[in-house]
């Protein structure tokens, strides 16, 4: 998402600090992203 001061990536109303341009937030959020899916698939697993 831009903002004044660069871009930002925000989840459910929380937003990070600014980012110096889209590629860096894009970057994060598909790291964010995957953390996220790894610990789904963590807590669903079946053991």
């Amino acid at each position: 998402m831009p903002r004044a001061s660069g871009w930002a990536v925000a989840v459910n109303n929380a937003c990070t600090r600014p980012l110096p341009d889209r590629i860096s937030a894009e970057r994060l959020a598909a790291r964010l992203q995957a953390e996220a899916d790894r610990l789904n698939r963590d807590q669903h697993r079946v053991t």
